[in-house]
């Protein structure tokens, strides 16, 4: 999970890392291969802002100069003591007013009479030495209100007429320094200001000498052509402005030039500030990183622990993840294939310890728990009881009513069994028409009660036959019990059997106890020991065909096919010079060497097109489950060992252990051959069954590599002697 967790975050990571300095080397690269371009583009729009703010500072300040003049003319007194001259009353009026001025605007305020002399002047509450204007500056039109620039003082201002009455008794003239408008305009946008007017004079300017080398001439024709008109002389370290200025009824020109250093500061700022952007954005996305790397594991390290838990054994483990996106389906996915993992294994559990015609437990099943009861009797002094019970004429029945009213009978002898027990009790098909019961904690008195339930019970119900005629079918059942009668599983049952063949002897349905002296009487020593092993072989050979059965209702396939390896692989060996017992447990280990496959999905068992890598996984695994479930049954280990390694390869490329050669036991070798054979000449899912010829000249390609090549010729001898036969071994599905 750390591993998972550090890759996850790197992947995260690394592309961030790699974004960030190559987006802000991009920037960089553009902002200089354009810089020129920027600084034109930034000079324009920096125009725009100069030319709103001369407007609106030039129009605020008339606006407010126009107020300041209606509001000084509106006193009476102030045009009485104009029209008679009083320089003292004139100055008791204005100089209040102009104390309440704006002290930074340096606006001033001059009084003139009807002739245009000037009578007071005030700037900041003081009279001023100089008047604004002189006599000949104010004419008759004068007396009317109009704004001017007055370019001697380069001021700003507006006259407004001193009515006494219907008489125009003088002039008011409110004015504003061009210094301090212009010079505030500078300090706000760093731009150079020039007023001109129509005539090129120059009225007023931030710095003289900047339009030096310009020609007004060009800058006043720019102007007409309207607002931002740009104009540039060639000097690469400003941009020249201009356009019109409406003062009142006269129109001027404003000049102003942006400085390129100015400009390149800006573009600085502004490269600043985006790489600011790109680095806070790199922040911002590692931090998003981060979260989202937790994000995506938190549900990662859900289906791992969920996989971590199902892989160790607990198969009720699942994905519990809620996220609404593909990871909660995947997680859904997961748990359906849990789901049908843990019914498959509870299936396939089921199969090895059911009996699938009656539905009683098996005969493996049978002897587990007979060995764990009579060990627990052991550990606690205890008893038990064991019943053994054969079906009396079941054989003639049989053969006269078929295996379809056979099986009917055997299926309804288990349920009046199952019946007739306790739930504590371990009821068992032990085969063909044998039953056999497991009674914890009970005495042999009991066991007999028991037995004669039981037989009772089926004495008493008549069998369907295929006539329509009732037929009785009876129990013999012989009892043993530990530890009185026998001390191991294998004595107990091989007791209870002797004691059922008693009961048999003395007439059938009939319930008879293991008698140790009236044993003796009947079998000798050696004809019990005798007895004991036949019982051993019985449970092997039973414990073999029960778990055929098994894979049997898994693949109707696979139990012709084992039946065919077993037949011509044990053909094989007595050809060689093996012992009985080689052939013996070679013939069992060709029965079960497909008994792994009980754990391969049906998807995968039945899958009509090639398989991909992952679902080879649990084909590459059967070999040796196949083993593990043998083993459990008790056969040789020569048997385990051909079950485990029937898919090795003479050259060592096989599995599960890659063994190479004389070291793949000769058991394994030979299934290998037939087993390979047969599956080449019997319809798969995937493909269509090939021909005898085509089959035997593809083992022949592959003696060698994949098979044992002794063998293949030995196989094709038995094959040349029986073609006849070969030639009716039927297809899977075929009647």
């Amino acid at each position: 999970m750390a591993k998972l967790r550090a890759s996850l975050f790197l992947k995260l990571l690394i592309p961030t890392i790699i974004i960030i300095p190559l987006l802000t080397g991009v920037v960089s690269y553009l902002f200089r291969l354009n810089s020129q371009q920027l600084i034109r583009r930034i000079a324009v729009g920096k125009s725009e802002e100069v030319a709103s703010l001369v407007n609106l500072r030039f129009h605020e300040e008339i606006k407010t100069l126009t107020l300041l003049s209606q509001l000084i003319a509106s006193d009476k007194e102030l045009a009485t003591a104009v029209k008679g001259g009083n320089d003292l009353q004139v100055a008791q009026i204005v100089s209040p007013i102009s104390v309440k001025m704006d002290r930074q605007d340096r606006q001033q305020i001059d009084v003139y009479n009807r002739e245009g002399v000037s009578i007071k002047s005030f700037a900041a509450g003081k009279p001023t030495k100089q008047p604004l204007i002189g006599p000949a500056a104010i004419s008759g039109a004068s007396l009317n209100q109009q704004v001017e620039l007055f370019k001697s003082e380069r001021r700003l201002g507006v006259t407004y007429p001193l009515k006494d009455g219907s008489e125009t008794a003088g002039v008011i003239v409110v004015s504003a320094s061009l210094d301090d408008i212009l010079e505030s305009i500078k300090r706000s946008t760093g731009t150079e200001v020039s007023i001109f007017n129509n005539k090129g004079a120059e009225i007023h300017s931030t710095n003289r000498k900047l339009f030096a080398g310009v020609k007004i001439e060009d800058l006043i024709g720019r102007a007409q052509d309207g607002p931002l008109a740009k104009f540039e002389p060639g000097n690469g370290e400003f941009s020249y402005f201009a356009e019109p200025l409406a003062v009142g009824e006269n129109t001027y020109t404003l000049g102003y030039a942006i400085s390129h250093a100015r400009a390149n500061d800006e573009i600085r700022r502004a490269m600043f500030q985006i790489i600011a952007y790109i680095g806070s954005f790199g922040v911002v996305l590692l931090i998003l990183s981060w979260i989202g790397g937790r994000v995506l594991l938190s549900p990662i390290r859900a289906l791992v622990s969920a996989s971590e838990h199902i892989a160790g054994g607990d198969l009720t483990a699942r994905a519990d993840i809620k996220t609404g996106d593909e990871i909660e389906e995947l997680a859904t996915i997961f748990n359906w294939m849990a789901d049908r993992l843990q019914l498959r294994i509870t299936q396939a559990e089921e199969m090895a310890i059911i009996d699938s015609l009656t539905g009683l437990y098996n005969h493996r099943y049978f002897y587990e728990q007979l060995d764990k009861e009579v060990e627990r009797a052991e550990r606690f002094n205890g008893v038990l009881s064991v019943l053994f019970c054969d079906i009396d004429n079941f054989k003639v029945f049989n053969d006269q009513n078929g295996h379809t009213f056979g099986d009917s009978a055997l299926k309804k002898i288990a349920q009046l069994i199952q019946m007739s027990v306790r739930t504590l009790d371990t009821p068992a098909r032990y085969g063909g028409e044998e039953f056999a019961v497991i009674l914890p904690e009970t005495t042999s008195k009991e066991a007999v009660e028991a037995a004669e339930r039981l037989r009772a019970a089926v004495a008493g119900h008549q069998f369907k036959t295929r006539h329509n005629i009732e037929f009785p079918l009876t129990l013999s059942v012989g009892i043993a019990t530990y530890p009185t009668d026998a001390e191991t599983p294998t004595e107990l049952i091989a007791r209870a059997d002797m004691a059922m063949y008693q009961a048999k002897a003395d007439g059938k349905n009939l319930v008879r106890t293991f008698n140790e002296q009236e044993m003796s009487r009947r079998f000798n020593d050696r004809d019990v020991e005798r007895e004991i092993e036949n019982i051993r072989e019985k449970m092997l050979l039973k414990a073999v065909f029960s778990l055929a059965v098994a894979v049997d209702a898994r693949d109707r396939y696979t139990r012709r096919h084992s039946e065919f390896v077993a037949k011509y692989g044990t053909a094989i060996a007595r050809r060689l010079p093996v012992s009985e017992r080689f052939i013996k447990d070679l013939s069992i280990a060709g029965l079960l060497h497909d008994a792994g496959k009980i754990g391969i999905p049906d998807s995968i068992l039945n899958k009509c097109d090639p398989l991909i890598e992952p679902e080879w996984e649990p084909i590459r695994r059967h070999p040796s489950l196949g083993a593990e479930i043998a083993r459990n049954i008790g056969p040789d280990a020569t048997v385990l060992k051909s079950i485990r390694h029937h898919h090795e390869n003479y050259d060592g490329t096989g599995y599960p252990d890659n063994l190479r050669g004389e070291k793949i036991p000769l058991g394994a070798r030979i299934i290998a051959v037939v087993d390979a054979f047969h599956a080449m000449i019997s319809d798969r899912p995937y493909r269509k069954a090939m021909g005898v010829e085509a089959a035997l000249d593809e083992l022949t390609k592959k003696s060698g590599t994949q098979f044992d090549s002794g063998l293949v010729d030995i196989l094709k001898e038995i094959l040349s002697e029986e073609g006849l036969v070969l030639s009716k071994v039927r297809k899977p599905g075929e009647a």
